[in-house]
């Protein structure tokens, strides 16, 4: 066995239920030579013979490797698993649980792949009603980390950081306070960190959260001068939200009017957390919104702030397609037989999660020791809800369906985190309701509620929108897992009606997540409900 295939085995061997692509595996292998590539492929060459020849060596860099994994795959030990983007493969190992053991030249690695029974809910999935996200890699990696960019002095260090916790998560990855990094560091660094992290996250699929408290910018036009690198990179997978009271947003009014601007003519999305409503910091992944509670963000700035890298946000994800379950007319109590199955689903993966923790999270402990444990403190297992119309009949009772099994829910989490204790496992167990959006599946049904547009202030009184947003205020308080409202901003305006119209919003209305986007719309315009 040749160092290279030892190396792609080894990586097999700590995620074993993983699908990795190529170009992961290009990096775990050469992660130097690669580095050095990238590099000269995001810096500023005018040379376009140098370019060229950079292209060149990253191509035949994964030729390379892309032998070794057919090898492999011809030997039936991996298999392709999927293939994405621009014809990029995924690998996975070949057998869907069990042992392989290679052997070569006084070599040996054993491969195991553990089996989750998740009959509990298998009669709905293959209905198309409930959703595992990433079944593959559910038990060994994070759905969602916050990391402290105020932990580091550069944003270069910081930034191996935010790397290296691609390979630790599926969905996302919110960076708090990155307000400290803009202001400290220079324009060329942070082009090339924007290009990088454009690539990388386009690369691993995750998606990165840059999440600016409005509180401490100390130099607006610094900030505005990253915003138009930002519009100008226009990163896919890389968003910004803006954390501020009501009071804040005027005291920075020229800055966001810029802000305003320059998103409005890139039509891009303009994501205001009001934190006069919800502390915790919001970050979006492919599957929803995540956050904390209030609570549990107070006792950790208070307590563990600076002793861990950040925060493990939550585990595990299962979405239950409301439309699809409600088409066969259920009753209240088949409703609520769903959701504590898939509670109880969720439960298995945990426990299996934590029961290889030590094998699937080494690089978190060795992170965060002597603190691993707070770094897990309030991580959490979500079930999402796609394709809600309260409007319709079978419908109109589901908040109030919600909320009382919401309850239900947490009475079952109390009782299995007491059990937890009594066997002296200092465990947690939590699940928390959220809505899911459509880019979590393409298997969810075709979304049938209508999204919501502004075209001026004056839409904001009719009766339609009211109802819409006092909706949506009663879902925030049992989505606690956390949820957005977003509008679709039409017509003609300037940005002092934005600024305007947003101060009311979060004067006026409990909306902890506030989402304006410029992208106006073809089709359907009306101002209706639900959307994520």
């Amino acid at each position: 066995m040749n160092l290279i295939e030892q190396k792609i085995l080894n990586k097999f061997k700590k995620e074993p239920l993983r699908e990795i692509s190529t170009t992961e595996i290009v990096r775990e292998v050469h992660p130097e030579e690669y580095s050095r590539i990238l590099s000269s492929i995001n810096s500023d060459i005018s040379d376009k013979k140098a370019l060229k020849q950079a292209m060149r060596k990253k191509g035949q860099l994964h030729r390379k490797i892309l032998y070794h994994l057919n090898k492999l795959v011809e030997e039936n030990v991996l298999k392709i698993a999927s293939v994405h983007g621009k014809g990029e493969k995924y690998f996975s190992l070949s057998i869907e649980q069990g042992e392989i053991v290679i052997e070569k030249k006084h070599k040996r690695i054993v491969l195991s792949k553990p089996s989750i029974s998740t009959g509990l809910i298998d009669e709905y999935e293959a209905k198309g009603i409930v959703h595992k996200f990433d079944q593959e890699n559910w038990v060994s990696k994070l759905n969602c980390i916050l990391l402290e960019s105020t932990n580091h002095t550069g944003i270069n260090k910081f930034y191996d950081l935010v790397y290296s916790c691609f390979s630790e998560t599926n969905d996302a990855l919110g960076l708090n306070n990155f307000e400290h990094l803009i202001l400290n560091s220079t324009p060329d660094n942070l082009d090339e960190i924007l290009k990088k992290m454009d690539m990388d996250t386009k690369d691993h699929e995750r998606l990165v959260n840059l999440i600016i408290n409005v509180r401490n910018i100390s130099d607006d036009q610094k900030v505005l001068d990253f915003i138009k690198l930002f519009v100008e990179i226009k990163p896919k997978n890389v968003f910004l939200v803006f954390k501020a009271e009501p009071k804040e947003f005027r005291a920075h009014e020229k800055l966001f009017k810029g802000i305003i601007s320059e998103f409005n003519k890139a039509d891009m999305k303009l994501n205001v957390h009001n934190k006069k409503v919800h502390d915790a910091p919001f970050i979006m992944g492919r599957t929803g919104v995540y956050t904390l509670l209030d609570n549990e963000w107070k006792e950790y700035e208070n307590l563990t702030r600076g002793k861990v890298i950040g925060l493990a946000i939550a585990n595990t994800t299962i979405t239950i397609d409301i439309n699809r379950f409600f088409k066969d007319e259920p009753d209240a109590n088949q409703a609520r037989e769903l959701i504590i199955r898939t509670a109880k689903t969720l439960l298995k993966i945990n426990g299996a999660q934590k029961k290889k923790a030590d094998e699937y999270f080494r690089r978190i402990d060795d992170l965060n020791k002597p603190y691993t444990r707070r770094f897990f403190t309030y991580s959490k297992d979500y079930i999402r809800f796609w394709n809600y119309d309260l409007k319709l009949k079978s419908q109109s009772h589901l908040l109030e369906l919600l909320e009382s099994v919401r309850d239900d829910v947490k009475k079952f989490c109390s009782a299995q985190q007491t059990i937890y204790k009594s066997c002296g496992m200092p465990s947690h167990f939590n699940i928390v309701f959220s809505s899911a959006i459509k880019r979590y599946s393409s298997a969810l049904s075709p979304r049938e509620y209508s999204k919501a547009t502004i075209r001026k202030f004056k839409d904001y009184d009719s009766q339609e929108i009211n109802d819409f947003i006092n909706t949506r205020e009663a879902l925030c308080k049992i989505f606690e897992g956390g949820d957005r409202i977003r509008f679709f901003r039409s017509g003609e305006f300037t940005p002092d009606d934005i600024i305007h119209e947003l101060a009311f919003l979060m004067n006026t209305y409990d909306l902890p997540l506030i989402t304006y986007d410029f992208k106006e719309r073809r089709g359907d315009a009306k101002l209706t409900s639900f959307m994520h």
